[in-house]
């Protein structure tokens, strides 16, 4: 009986101490997050402005991604992307820029 009182009053008192100390909170993302996400999106910015197509396989997961074309969704390897952004460009852009080569 005594060792049931003396494990129900160290479980209070461990009880009390963690009630004691507020969680940290987790309802905000952390600055070193954010200024994590801002700068892989300024690459990503910069590279796609650049026309920089070589580099934007590189922003997609290693095992490749879910990406939905025309309403269809299917899953893509990172091979595959990289051969897409490899490949010509269809943009109107990169049409002009070619027809002006000529």
């Amino acid at each position: 009986m005594k060792a049931l009182h003396a494990l129900a009053a160290g479980f209070l008192t461990s009880l009390a101490a963690c009630g004691s100390q507020p969680a940290p909170s987790t309802d905000r993302a952390s600055g070193d997050l954010l200024r994590s996400a801002a700068q892989f999106y300024d690459a990503y910015v910069r590279d796609v402005r650049e026309h920089r197509r070589e580099k934007l396989s590189q922003y997609y997961h290693p095992n490749g991604a879910l990406i939905v074309l025309g309403g269809q969704r299917k899953q893509f390897s990172r091979a595959s992307i990289d051969s897409f952004y490899r490949g010509r460009s269809a943009s109107p852009a990169a049409r002009r820029r070619s027809e002006n080569r000529r």
